[in-house]
């Protein structure tokens, strides 16, 4: 399997697992905190990885054109922003919507990346920080649909034993 066709394929592995977690949490529940932990809901959680395909991947591919507005999940969504309670649901998005962003976006990387030239995906990343963990745009995108993922579904992983849902598995 090439680089491309392996972001291609964890791609749609994220979308699955993505549901496999969060498909049966309750609405009501899905943008709430865990009263006296710090800790990332599943709101919070995928509006952050919402934010990825359009703001980071697409863009890095020089394929700005394939990506569409994220400025919403960047609100809520970004690098460093903080997990807020939303009892009412006026701060993040409701569920449903969340997941068919993330099921929309992620499945426009899947198709995408099989036409993605190789060479492209092995050249250098300019950012110096990121490049002593990720040192190839390759390396980037595929830890941006695999590990990124993953670590940010463990933490829903997490959330969901906390809130007495057990686990999705």
């Amino acid at each position: 399997m090439k680089l491309n066709e392996l972001v291609a394929h964890n791609a749609k592995f994220a979308i699955d697992y993505v549901h496999m977690l969060c498909d049966s949490i309750p609405d009501e529940l899905f943008g709430r905190t865990i009263e006296g932990v710090k800790a990332n809901h599943p709101a919070w959680v995928i509006s952050h990885l919402n934010c990825y395909p359009d703001k980071v991947m697409f863009p890095m591919l020089g394929a700005q054109d394939r990506a569409v507005d994220c400025s919403r999940w960047v609100e809520v969504g970004n690098a460093g922003t903080e997990c807020l309670d939303d009892p009412e649901g006026a701060i993040y998005a409701p569920k449903g919507e969340l997941l068919a962003a993330f099921d929309d976006r992620y499945k426009a990387v899947a198709s995408y990346f099989p036409s993605v030239d190789i060479e492209a995906l092995m050249q250098p990343i300019e950012d110096e920080a990121r490049a002593k963990r990720v040192p190839t745009i390759g390396a980037f995108m595929q830890f941006l649909v695999g590990q990124h993922v993953m670590m940010h579904m463990g933490q829903v992983s997490t959330w969901r034993r906390v809130k007495g849902l057990g686990s999705a598995m």
